[in-house]
Parts: C-alpha cells; structure tokens; sequence
C-alpha cells in the first residue's frame, strides 16, 4: 500500500503522484458538525490540502439588497446577476481568474464560512459563488446532506462534484429519516388558498407592470384553473371518523392528482411555469407581496412526479402514505375548525438514495456514525446494498467511563419514567431530589436529557415549587436549552462562561433526547463530566404519523418489526445523548440512567454495552453517589495516556468501508 502520510509527515507537503485521484466530500446534518471535522482536519498533515466548504446563500451571500428579501434571496440573486448589478458577483468573477490571489489568500488551512464570508467583506467579492468555484477544484469538500441528497437543491456543480468521489455521510444515524422526511411534503388548505391568492396577484402585477418576461396572462390563468380543481378535489375527501381523519396508501395521492386534471407533464409544465414567475417576481422587486404560495406549489407537486412509470406508482403505493385531518393548534392541540392539513409521508429512504447512485457515479458511499447499533436494521432502513461493515471500540480505557443505573432514588422511590408514571407527584419529587445529590459530587459541567419537553416543563415546574429546584441552581446554575435559534446561542454562551468561571461549581444544561444539545454538540472535558438521562425517550406513539410508519414497517415485514423499530427510534435517541460526552481520548466521564426500565433495555452502541454488562443495578444510593465521587477523584489528576489500561478486543477490518460506527471525534492518530 502506498504510504503517503508518511510522506507528507516527513516533508509536509502533499505528494503530486498520488496513486489515485479521487474528489472526498465530507456531508453531515449540520455545519456546526461540519465545523467540528473541519477543525480537526486542520489539525492534521493533511491540512494544506484544497478544500472548500458548501453552503446557502443565507449564510454566504454579503449582498444587502439580496439578503432582505429573506426566502427569496435565491430569486433576488439571480435577478441582480442577470442585470448586473450584484459588485460582489462581479468581483468574483474578476477575482476567480487571479491565480495569485486563490493561491494566496484561498489556501492553506482550511477554511469554514465565518472565515470565507469575512474575507469576502474584505475583498469585496460573493463568498457564495467562491465556495462553489473552489470546491470544483478541491480535494476535500464539506457539504450539509441536503446538497448532495435533494434533488431539488443539487446543482450542476454538485453533480458534477460527485463524479468518481468519495462521499463521507457522517452523523448517518439520521440519513433514514432525512431521506424520508425529503421525500415527503405537509400542507394545509390555508396554504392552497395562498397559492390562488398568489396566482390572483401574479394576474394583477402583470396587467400593471409593463416588464419583460417569457409567459403570458393564458399560461397564469390556466395555472388558476389547476389550482382550483386542486382544490375542489383535497376538500371532497370525507373526513369521517371520530378523529376527524383519514388515511390512505401513497397512490391515492394520484387519484386527488387526477381530479386536478395533473399528470406527471401537466406537473412539470406548472413546475416550470413557476420558476419563470418567480422570476419575473424578483426582476421587479415583487417577491414581498407575493411568491411563498406559488413556492408551496411547486414543492408540493414535485414530491409526486419527481418520478413516472408504473413501477414508480407501484412504489409509491408500498412504501407512502397520504394521511388527512383537522388542523390542531400546535401548542394546545385544540383542532382548528374549517382548516384540513394534508400529510403525503415517505416511509423509505430508497426514494432518494437509490436515485442518488443511479444518478451520480460515485467511487464510494461512506456512511459513519457512533449510534448505529442495532447495524442489521439500520442496513435495512437504508433500503441499498452495503457491501462493507465496521465497528470500532472507544479510544478511551473503561476506568474512563462510569456507567450507572438508579432503579430508586435517593430517598428509595422507584424512578419510572413511563407514561403511567411521569406524571405523579411522588416520582417528580425523588427525581429532583436525586438530581440534587448527585449535583453534589459530579464536577464542572452536567448535562441533563429529558424524555420531551412536556415531561421537562413539568418537573421544572414542579421543583420549583418546592424549592428543589433552587437548591440544585444554588449548587450548579442551571441553564435550560430554549427552542428559538437566537436563544439557543445566548444559552449556550452562557453555559459555557458559568463553566468556565472558577467561582462556580460548573453549571447544568438542561435539554430534551432528540434536541438540539442531545444531537450535535460537543461537550468535552470540564464542560460535559456527567450526562444524565431521566427516561426512556420513545417516540409518541399516539402521533398519526408513528402509528402509520410502524403499520407500514408490518406490512412489508413481521408483524413485530414496527414494534422493534419503536424501541430502536428511542435507543438512538439515548446513544446520540450519551455521546456528548467524553470527546477525546485523555477526556473521562460518568453515564447516570435514571430509570429502572433501564436495566432491561437493550440496542446500546457497541462500545457502551461493555460498560453496561459491568454496571451494578442493585446498589444503594448511598453507594452508588460513593462510587460517583470516587470515579471523578481517581480521574480528575491529569490524565497519563500510557498509564491507561486500553481495551485491545480486536476489532475487523477492511481496505474499502461502506459503513461505519465510530465512537470519537476524528483522532490524529487515526
């Protein structure tokens, strides 16, 4: 095998007879992950490699005029580069043919967006259209999924990017449902009286506004006749049952479809017709009257004609599901009279991954992730062949991890928390309590997972009125992750200062399994030393759309496996919580489960199912908060890498891998 990291360690320079040429496109859920890995690239030989990092227009763009029309700043965009008059995409254009200046200021380390889009502002050119050229020309390009995946967002210059390349979809515990929820769309009858209402504008700016455009008043109003039977055809279905809602297998989407007088050409004529008002929309500075209805439309209709065929509407029937209802209000769940809200669901990743590598020619489809476990079924929710499996064990030595289970509290009540259960006064109260003493002996930063955020607000709730919950402020501050993005970072911030701050004991975080803190940060060292989990987190089953996917999952299988795959959506959901901690090899921590169910649940990631078949279910508290104490007494010292014991179980094998499940943040070492 050709050896050229060596190569590169011993003259720090990338060799240019490399043996293969192969583009490598690293993807993962958001770009704080993508941060992450980009960081530790940088920290590497490789780190002079070209790279280049994807990303919106919302994110990239420094146009001001194109930023304030929001959603439509790809509209906007295109209307000012049309004319001309975007000074930022000109000066891109000049800059991208000066050799000296993308040697000189677009290489070397790598480079994420906040460092793109502030060169841009100082040099005057567009960081979005910079990014797409340089990643034509890039070894390595970080990417969201949603660029490489969704068909709608794909460019030619990500199609092109995907030729012979290596594709890395991290975090791929979550591509399934990515997949799904892509090829799925969600609309009510308030949306569909926008788009007539958007049609009806159209219809009355083009009788005003004398401006270029290639459509005419007969092609907007016949768009209106569409829109009309679309319509008259969603409001006949009869909703008659007690809930107020019907379902129905994934053609019968085309049978509403036909009613509308929309076949797969009449769908993308529409399509097209769109596009070609939207821009005419921004060519006139319009989109803020209108546009967001019109926009549904398109999305709405190109979920069931991305594709034609019979075999296609065959699919479509298996593995879909149409499902309509009364709206209900969002937070009170009080149905809303007179508004339906239509669901078309995709319950299989096929959709998408299958039209990806028909498509794309791509060399290789890696998919990595810590929470992976039970492989077998995550194979299969993925719905295409992989040729190649690997399980890697944890960098770290098991006197590193502690993994507890307290079936009671600290004052003996029995902590479950099932539904049945939750709600009671008497669990709340040894929950809280045992949160408190537990705050006593864990170090610096802890993080606390709820089940829902139903379940967390009542708690709160509840110790604050009875003064738990300032007892545990008075020993750690406690921070709670808000919803709002705005709110998020100011948390967040705060978090972390409270963590850092010699006169605190640390702080508490406070989320929800599934949430933003549980998925995708990194807590490691003094701000992550313990996360707790306070229960079981199963999806709710009595949510239509659940109900549906585990009858689907039935249909095409056992009888049992909507039922297994129930449980594993909640599996995935503690693994990816627990893996917040304990981020490095020198770094330690401690696992408290806060549940008895605990004990008999299973599909735990590899390389914790060690940790859990030497956990103790049977000890007291009192012990047990001993234990705890002395774990972060033996750890706390600067750790000796050498003096660990490492676990040498020896682990397979390959030189090609198509899956992935690792434990650690990308190692130098590895």
């Amino acid at each position: 095998m050709y050896d050229f990291r060596r190569q590169c360690e011993s003259t720090n320079e990338i060799p240019s007879d490399l043996p293969f040429s192969s583009k490598i496109i690293f993807t993962s859920r958001t770009h704080s992950q993508l941060k992450q890995a980009m960081a530790e690239l940088n920290c590497t030989s490789y780190k002079t490699m070209k790279s280049a990092i994807l990303g919106s227009r919302c994110q990239l763009c420094i146009n001001d005029e194109a930023l304030a029309t929001s959603e439509n700043i790809h509209s906007m965009c295109k209307s000012l580069n049309k004319a001309n008059k975007c000074e930022f995409y000109n000066r891109f254009k000049t800059l991208k043919m000066d050799e000296n200046f993308m040697t000189t200021e677009l290489s070397g380390n790598v480079m994420d967006i906040e460092d793109l889009v502030s060169l841009g502002k100082a040099k005057g050119f567009c960081p979005y259209f910079m990014s797409r050229h340089m990643a034509e020309g890039a070894d390595v390009v970080f990417s969201p999924y949603n660029y490489i995946i969704d068909e709608r967002i794909r460019t030619c210059n990500e199609a092109r990017m995907l030729l012979n390349a290596t594709v890395i979809m991290d975090e791929a515990h979550n591509i399934p449902e990515f997949c799904e929820n892509i090829a799925s769309i969600e609309f009510n009858s308030d949306d569909i009286l926008a788009i007539l209402d958007d049609v009806q504008r159209v219809i009355a700016l083009m009788n005003q506004v004398n401006a270029a455009r290639d459509f005419d008043l007969t092609h907007v109003t016949s768009l209106r006749e569409f829109v009309l039977l679309f319509q008259t055809a969603f409001d006949e279905i009869q909703l008659a049952n007690a809930l107020c809602a019907v379902g129905f297998d994934g053609d019968f989407i085309f049978t509403l479809m036909q009613k509308s007088n929309i076949g797969f050409h009449e769908a993308a004529s529409i399509i097209v017709l769109i596009e070609k008002i939207i821009d005419f929309l921004a060519d006139i500075r319009r989109l803020w009257q209108c546009g967001a209805g019109l926009r549904k439309f398109k999305e709405i209709l190109w979920i069931p004609f991305s594709d034609s065929g019979d075999a296609f509407v065959k699919d479509v029937k298996q593995h879909y599901r149409f499902y309509a209802e009364l709206k209900k209000d969002e937070h009170s769940k009080v149905i809303v009279p007179h508004v339906r809200k239509y669901h078309f669901w995709c319950f299989s990743a096929k959709f998408v991954l299958e039209k990806l590598i028909k498509q794309m020619d791509t060399r290789s489809l890696i998919f990595t992730s810590g929470t992976m476990t039970p492989i077998g079924p995550f194979i299969d929710s993925l719905c295409i062949p992989i040729s190649i499996t690997l399980q890697c064990n944890h960098i770290v030595a098991k006197s590193q991890v502690l993994v507890e289970i307290l079936s009671v509290g600290s004052d003996g009540e029995t902590l479950d928390s099932s539904y049945t259960n939750r709600f009671g006064a008497k669990y709340i109260r040894s929950l809280g309590r045992t949160i408190l003493n537990l705050c006593n002996v864990i170090p610096d930063g802890v993080l606390i997972f709820f089940p829902s955020y139903k379940v967390l607000e009542l708690c709160k709730d509840s110790w604050q009125a009875s003064g738990i919950w300032s007892q545990i402020h008075d020993i750690k501050p406690i921070i709670i992750e808000p919803r709002t993005k705005a709110e998020y970072l100011v948390a967040m911030e705060n978090y972390y200062a409270n963590v850092d701050d010699q006169r605190t004991n640390g702080a508490i975080l406070i989320g929800v399994c599934r949430g933003k803190v549980a998925e995708g940060l990194d807590f490691a060292d003094n701000y992550g030393r313990a996360v707790i989990i306070t229960g079981i987190p199963n999806p709710p089953w009595k949510e239509p759309k659940i109900r549906m996917k585990m009858k689907y999952l039935d249909d095409i299988g056992s009888e049992t496996r909507g039922k297994v795959w129930y449980n594993q959506q909640a599996s995935r959901a503690v693994n990816q919580a627990v893996g917040r901690i304990i981020r490095h090899r020198n770094d330690f921590g401690a696992i408290l489960l806060l549940d008895c169910r605990f004990v008999r649940h299973s599909g735990w990631s590899g390389w914790l199912q060690q940790h859990m078949n030497r956990c103790n279910t049977f000890k007291r508290f009192g012990s047990t908060n001993a234990g705890i104490a002395q774990f972060f007494e033996r750890n706390e010292s600067p750790p000796n890498a050498a003096d660990r014991e490492m676990d040498t179980t020896e682990t397979p094998s390959a030189p090609v891998m198509s899956l992935i499940e690792y434990n650690l943040l990308y190692e130098n070492e590895l």
